[in-house]
């Protein structure tokens, strides 16, 4: 009889060590994948905001990506937001070749240096650059993952020389 009741008690701790490892298993499955939305916005930020057919349209479609800080260091100098019509000089651009390097603050703050190529165009001329950029992103329940803020670090010449 003693055997049964030694033999429950193992049992019971074995599932109580299952039961806690399970739970400590969610939890890291859970950071990986919140730091996982992080990398995800940071990279459609960069990829938005650096790739546009027209300055109005690049902020447009960043807007929703951003907190209101964010949005207020991503404009220069806090400018109005440029208006587009057929008489505004033409200016595009397109990014590729990110590399991104995360540092998690904590779960609620992410930040990230990128480092990519921008090829931008301004009335059909063309000039190639790698730019470094430094982001904060900012997790909230009711937003998910945003850009808080934006600083440009460097820019490294002119490519097509």
């Amino acid at each position: 009889m003693k055997k049964i009741y030694f033999l429950m008690a193992v049992l019971f701790l074995l599932n109580v060590t299952q039961l806690v490892y399970s739970q400590h298993l969610k939890a890291q499955l859970k950071e990986q994948i919140v730091q996982e939305g992080a990398e995800n916005a940071n990279k459609e930020f960069i990829e938005k905001f650096f790739t546009y057919p027209n300055t109005k349209q690049r902020y447009d479609q960043i807007k929703p990506l951003m907190t209101t800080e964010g949005f207020s260091a991503a404009l220069p100098s806090e400018i109005d937001l440029p208006q587009y019509d057929e008489n505004t000089p033409s200016v595009s651009s397109k990014m590729s070749k990110l590399q991104p390097f995360q540092n998690v603050v904590d779960r609620d703050r992410a930040e990230f240096i990128n480092q990519f190529k921008v090829s931008t165009s301004f009335n059909n001329v063309e000039t190639s650059q790698t730019i470094i950029v430094h982001t904060v992103l900012l997790y909230s329940e009711e937003k998910g993952w945003q850009v808080d803020d934006v600083q440009f670090i460097t820019t490294l010449g002119n490519e097509n020389k």
